[in-house]
C-alpha cells in the first residue's frame, strides 16, 4: 500500500528515542545515572527490534532501514540546532497560534495526492494535529509555573510517576473520546450550513464513500428574499468551484481536531489537574 523507502517506523523510533536520551542527559541530577543508562539500553533494544521487525514482516528491505536511520539522525540533528529558537518563538513570539494553525492547514492542503490510496495522509494529519495541540498548549502554559522534573531514582519519585500515569492516562483518553464525538456531531452541521459537499471514509458511516450536501429546504421562487439568498450562495460556490470539484473528506478535519485536543490534554490539561492534586 505504500512506498518502502525510507522506513518511517525507523525514522520515528530513532528521533523519539535519541531525543528522549538527550532530554534525560540534561537532567541527570534529577533522574540519576542508573535510570539514564537503563533507559538507553531499553531504547536501543526497541530501535533494533523495530528495524528488524519491519524487515521480518516483509515491509522493508535493509536499504529502507538504513535510509530511515540516516534520515532520522539528520532530522534529529537539525531539530536540536533550531529547537531553542522555536521554543522562543512559541513562548514569546507574536501571532503564534494563528501562524501555526495556518501552517498546519497549509501542510494538509499541500500534501501530494498519491496515485493509489495509502494511509500515509492519515498519519500526516495525526502528526500535524499533535504538533498543533502541543503548540497551543505550550503557548498557554507559559502563564503557569514550570513543571518539576520527577526524580525517578527514588521510590517516592517512582511512586509519584505511577500516580500521574494512573490519573493522566484516563484524562487523556477521555478527552480524546469526548472531542471525537463532539467534532463528529459539529463538523457535518457546519459543512451543511456552508453548503459544502462532504464524504467520510471511516468516521461517519452514512457519509461513507459518497458526497452529501445537507439542504436547508427548498427555495420558494415567490419568496424574493430566499431566491436572492439562493443566488448569492450559488455565486459563492461558483467562485470556490476548484474546492468543490470533489466532496470534502471530513475525516481529515475530525482527525486533525481530535489529535490536537489529545496533545493539548497531555501538555496542559493533565499538568493542570496534577497541580490541583499536588502531584
Amino acid at each position: 500500500m505504500e512506498f518502502g523507502l525510507p522506513s518511517s517506523h525507523t525514522i520515528n523510533t530513532i528521533c523519539l528515542s535519541m531525543y528522549l536520551l538527550r532530554y534525560l542527559s540534561r537532567h541527570l541530577d534529577e533522574i540519576g545515572s542508573n535510570v539514564f543508562w537503563l533507559t538507553a539500553v531499553a531504547l536501543s533494544a526497541i530501535v533494533v527490534m523495530v528495524a528488524y521487525g519491519r524487515m521480518y514482516l516483509g515491509m522493508h528491505t535493509p536499504v529502507d532501514i538504513a535510509a530511515g536511520i540516516v534520515i532520522g539522525i539528520s532530522l534529529l540533528v537539525f531539530w536540536c540546532s533550531i529547537e531553542d529558537y522555536v521554543d522562543l518563538f512559541i513562548l514569546q513570539g507574536e501571532n503564534v497560534l494563528s501562524f501555526w494553525t495556518s501552517i498546519s492547514l497549509l501542510l494538509l492542503a499541500a500534501y501530494p495526492a498519491p496515485a493509489q490510496p495509502t494511509p500515509s495522509f492519515e498519519y500526516h494529519t495525526a502528526f500535524t494535529g499533535v504538533v498543533l495541540g502541543v503548540v497551543w498548549a505550550t503557548y498557554r502554559m507559559k502563564h503557569y509555573l514550570p513543571t518539576e522534573v520527577l526524580f525517578m531514582g527514588t521510590w517516592a519519585g517512582s511512586l509519584l510517576l505511577i500516580k500521574r500515569l494512573l490519573i493522566g492516562l484516563p484524562i487523556v483518553l477521555t478527552t480524546k473520546t469526548i472531542s471525537k464525538a463532539l467534532v463528529i456531531l459539529i463538523f457535518p452541521w457546519v459543512c451543511a450550513w456552508a453548503g459544502v459537499s462532504i464524504r467520510s471514509s471511516s468516521y461517519i458511516s452514512k457519509l461513507n464513500g459518497h458526497g452529501n450536501v445537507a439542504k436547508r429546504g427548498k427555495v420558494d421562487p415567490s419568496n424574493t428574499q430566499e431566491s436572492l439568498e439562493s443566488k448569492k450562495n450559488l455565486c459563492w460556490l461558483k467562485l470556490c468551484a476548484p474546492i468543490y470539484q470533489e466532496p470534502l473528506d471530513i475525516d481529515t478535519g475530525i482527525r486533525l481536531f481530535q489529535y490536537a485536543v489529545l496533545s493539548w490534554s497531555v501538555v496542559e490539561l493533565a499538568p493542570y489537574i496534577f497541580e490541583r492534586l499536588n502531584l
